[in-house]
């Protein structure tokens, strides 16, 4: 896997990923795991507020955002995304401590194109946002 990531080197590091979530530790740990495999281009927002602004003002390629946040939480975030002309085709891929079908169902429902169960193992996590950076040079 080491030598397919280094020919995607270029596409990861101009890939711009917003990250959010209300916990700096959380948010930290998801900026380690990217930048780890040169994701370099990152934003942060602790809530989903501020990421909504964030989206109107920069080009962002990726939203990794938990789903339990203040002022604007991940459902509500997705419902505004979703419904912006300008970022409805946005991948998003939701972070949850709650993995029975039923949430993770509703959270697909909600417009996400992923999601992730906490705590989050990295090898499943990076996968998903590889897949992303990649299919995002082929369109």
């Amino acid at each position: 896997m080491e030598k397919d990531l280094e020919k995607y080197k270029k596409i990861f590091n101009e890939y711009h990923v917003l990250i959010v979530d209300d916990a700096v530790p959380m948010r930290n740990m998801i900026k380690f795991m990217l930048k780890k495999i040169g994701f370099n281009t990152l934003s942060e927002a602790e809530n989903g507020s501020e990421a909504f602004g964030l989206l109107k003002k920069l080009t962002i390629d990726l939203v990794v955002a938990d789903w339990n946040m203040p002022k604007l939480n991940g459902y509500q975030l997705l419902e505004k995304i979703r419904a912006d002309e300008s970022l409805k085709y946005l991948p998003v891929i939701i972070v949850s401590g709650e993995g029975d079908k039923e949430h993770i169902v509703s959270i697909i429902r909600a417009g996400a194109s992923d999601y992730v169960l906490k705590p989050i193992p990295a090898d499943i996590f990076l996968k998903k946002v590889i897949k992303y950076a990649i299919r995002s040079v082929a369109h």
